[in-house]
């Protein structure tokens, strides 16, 4: 009898123990949470109204005001992934529409006056700049799961797999011809296969990220209005005697979105990258900060601003001189001298990337 109750009073005292060491994680976390939030650039997330989570309407004042209490922590961390989400919807939705527009001037470029090999180019410049958007959306992946892990306690991470932008970022990354590039000799059918392929992936992207859309209310860029504008910057490039390639003058504004996404919406944000492991991690709690207490980050000003000619938050302004300016933090280049080469095909031309069978047939130029 005596060893049953001494069996139950270690069971109690144990779960005692475990119970108030579940508490001292999460109250931990709870800080982590509120200094991440305190870095300012969260109050520059204006490009989301606001997020929908369990019917009802979070802004941006309710993700980032602090403190964080006990009980709406995990509220807050779900409507926070959410709101970034959002966010990065927002800029995806820009950058597929310009890689559609960049694809169709690469299938149609009308009278050029070495037609073939203009595509080619164009495709080869519209391939890499798609490996430096994958690149991008890795980071914004493991800001997301970041915040997730928030989420962490004694028995381990709560992380969720259905996340917002979870499948679009998922495919964009498991895209294997993307990773098997190769610049190839000029050939007209491969080239036009690889677009028509690339045009079929990322109409099925897209279809993922209206689903995704559904969880945000969003503040859009009108991408006609900005479209038109690049077509006329463009324009006026030409008019004053330079002879740029339009896919060099999109690759370098797509580039720019990137870049300037991975500085306001990833490291402003206080995430970290780390080159070693190649993971995002969060910044650890300074022994001054207390709970309740916002403090407004000041980062090093080489890391938080961009160059002053480009403080203006219209995308469609971007000289091709702000090709680096994250280059301090992430290797964001890719050399062609590292892309693999792909067997080549029975004709003895090599492949520019593995195009689906049923995709093969089409020729452009027939």
């Amino acid at each position: 009898m005596q060893s049953i109750i001494n069996i139950k009073i270690y069971i109690l005292i144990f779960t005692m123990i475990s119970y108030f060491e579940v508490l001292c994680i999460k109250k931990h976390n709870i800080h982590l949470l509120e200094y991440l939030l305190s870095h300012d650039g969260w109050k520059n997330l204006d490009d989301v109204k606001y997020v929908k989570y369990r019917k009802n309407n979070f802004t941006l004042e309710d993700v980032i005001k602090q403190p964080i209490l006990n009980s709406e922590y995990n509220r807050r961390i779900h409507i926070t992934k959410i709101f970034l989400g959002c966010s990065y919807v927002n800029v995806l939705v820009t950058i597929l529409f310009t890689l559609d527009n960049f694809l169709n001037h690469c299938r149609f470029i009308g009278i050029q006056e070495n037609p073939h090999e203009y595509v080619y180019y164009c495709t080869n410049e519209l391939i890499y700049i798609i490996r430096r958007i994958i690149w991008m959306t890795n980071l914004m992946q493991g800001a997301l799961d970041s915040i997730e892990k928030y989420h962490g306690s004694l028995w381990g991470t709560n992380l969720c797999n259905n996340y917002i932008l979870n499948t679009v970022i998922t495919n964009l990354r498991n895209y294997v011809p993307l990773k098997k590039i190769l610049i190839p000799k000029i050939n007209p059918i491969i080239t036009q296969q690889t677009l028509s392929a690339i045009k079929e992936f990322f109409f099925k992207r897209n279809r993922e990220l209206k689903k995704d859309l559904s969880k945000c209310n969003l503040k859009s860029t009108d991408l006609t209005v900005l479209w038109k504008s690049w077509n006329e910057e463009f324009d006026e490039t030409l008019s004053v005697g330079k002879k740029p390639k339009f896919y060099d003058f999109l690759s370098t504004k797509i580039n720019y979105i990137a870049q300037q996404t991975i500085q306001e919406k990833y490291l402003n944000l206080g995430f970290i990258y780390n080159e070693e492991t190649q993971e995002t991690t969060v910044p650890t709690l300074p022994v001054n900060f207390e709970h309740s207490q916002h403090v407004d980050i000041i980062t090093n000003e080489s890391d938080s601003k961009l160059p002053e000619e480009n403080n203006e938050k219209e995308i469609s302004k971007n000289p091709k001189s702000d090709a680096s300016i994250v280059s301090q933090h992430i290797d964001f280049t890719i050399n062609k001298s590292d892309v693999e080469v792909n067997p080549e095909v029975e004709d003895g031309s090599p492949q520019l990337l593995i195009i689906p069978d049923h995709l093969k047939q089409i020729n452009m130029y027939l």
